[in-house]
């Protein structure tokens, strides 16, 4: 079995055990900061993940890494399984899968706007709503300014691409022109 496939059923068993968004939250933002210790002390996670160091060496530095985080107590059960397992490298990969869930598990979906130019407070809260009327989720509106769109606006989501700008109307009438121009020559 591939790693990827590992982490997802820690993933899930994980998920079993929090029965509010609340601890759905908390187990990202514990997700957030260990690996962002883990960042800062690339030593840890290699520590961690070695089974030639003494399990309670390693144990007792997990100990000490997850008291600055403050996980909830099925996320610490969660360290400390995949510790004795010699499967402590998969936590970053059940980490990303468990991020990646959250979107799907509250019903919700990031969708992001790309315009030329900021919308204004009030056509953000349209696009937000008319989003979220036609995804029927909750939307996490995320903007992006490309001037190279001249106008309009570009929405991304799940995988799927919108495209209202100007740029695209352009490149459609220019095609069209094209098309009609070679019929009129012969071409």
């Amino acid at each position: 079995m591939r790693p990827e496939q590992i982490a997802v059923k820690y993933t899930l068993a994980l998920r079993a055990t929090l029965h509010t968004e609340e601890d759905l939250h908390r187990t990202v933002a514990t997700y957030r900061q260990f690996m962002t210790i883990c960042g800062k002390e690339p030593d840890l996670l290699r520590t961690l993940s070695n089974s030639i160091v003494p399990l309670d060496h390693r144990k007792q530095l997990l100990e000490t890494a997850l008291s600055i985080c403050n996980p909830p107590p099925s996320l610490t059960a969660l360290a400390f399984l995949l510790l004795e397992r010699n499967r402590f490298s998969l936590l970053p990969v059940i980490a990303r899968q468990f991020e990646q869930q959250m979107d799907q598990w509250l019903n919700r979906v990031e969708v992001e706007v790309i315009t030329a130019i900021p919308l204004s407070a009030e056509l953000f809260q349209k696009v937000h709503h008319t989003m979220e009327l036609f995804t029927k989720k909750t939307v996490r509106l995320v903007q992006s300014i490309d001037p190279d769109i001249i106008g309009g606006l570009i929405i991304k989501m799940e995988g799927l691409a919108m495209d209202f700008s100007y740029r695209a109307r352009l490149e459609k009438l220019r095609e069209k022109l094209l098309s009609e121009g070679r019929k009129i020559h012969g071409a």
